[in-house]
């Protein structure tokens, strides 16, 4: 099956990436048009410049993660270092090239991420909550587009707090989110060691305190 490609413009030179993919189905549209798109299954392509911008991956990511089917997600960076690499893969993305590679190894890449992506199952691999994107498996939030590293308490915690949406929930249940099993001997007095932590990574408004119960995230 000949995997369909959009092309999102990022600043980068779509329409050589256009020319480059022209044996696939190609559609192209702008960071902006992104939102009001239908449902698609298609391989989105980031068309952008060096050096590479989380804050773009984090909103590309945020459209992805809406798609009833996520569609795999290629940054194709103009004079690419590893850093600019590295940024992207950290940040989420399935794939991160420079834009200098040939036609046909791009075009081999996309139907990789598109094979891969259809034998995946659909697990989502971040989390949002307002400017917080937790990615799953890393230990990583990412605020307005800055990774922070959490450990391992810390994520446990927070994504525990994310999966309320925003109700409170009381320490025990963040005790057992943040440890589980391994909470024996651990008392609550923890819970608010790690929150007051939270709260210098996330901002001290963002972990409300709910009187008589506990903590809530606010967006």
């Amino acid at each position: 099956m000949t995997p369909a490609v959009l092309l999102v413009e990022a600043g980068g030179d779509a329409g050589e990436l256009e020319r480059a993919l022209a044996e696939l189905r190609v559609g192209r549209a702008t960071l902006a048009e992104l939102d009001r798109l239908a449902p698609l299954d298609a391989i989105a392509v980031i068309a952008m410049v060096a050096p590479a911008d989380a804050t773009i991956f984090t909103r590309v990511l945020a459209w992805a993660d809406r798609r009833a089917t996520r569609p795999g997600l290629i940054a194709c960076i103009d004079q690419a270092d590893s850093l600019d690499v590295e940024t992207a893969l950290a940040a989420g993305l399935d794939d991160a090239i420079p834009a200098a590679i040939s036609a046909r190894e791009l075009v081999a890449r996309v139907r990789a991420v598109a094979r891969r992506v259809r034998r995946a199952e659909r697990i989502p691999e971040h989390v949002r909550f307002g400017p917080f994107v937790l990615a799953l498996g890393e230990e990583v939030v990412w605020i307005d587009g800055a990774p922070r590293t959490l450990s391992r308490g810390e994520f446990a915690l927070l994504r525990a707090l994310i999966a309320a949406g925003g109700a409170a929930m009381t320490r025990a249940a963040l005790l057992d989110a943040a440890w589980g099993a391994r909470k024996v001997g651990v008392g609550e007095r923890a819970v608010d060691n790690v929150i007051l932590n939270l709260r210098r990574i996330l901002g001290p408004a963002r972990i409300v305190t709910v009187r008589g119960v506990g903590f809530r995230l606010a967006r």
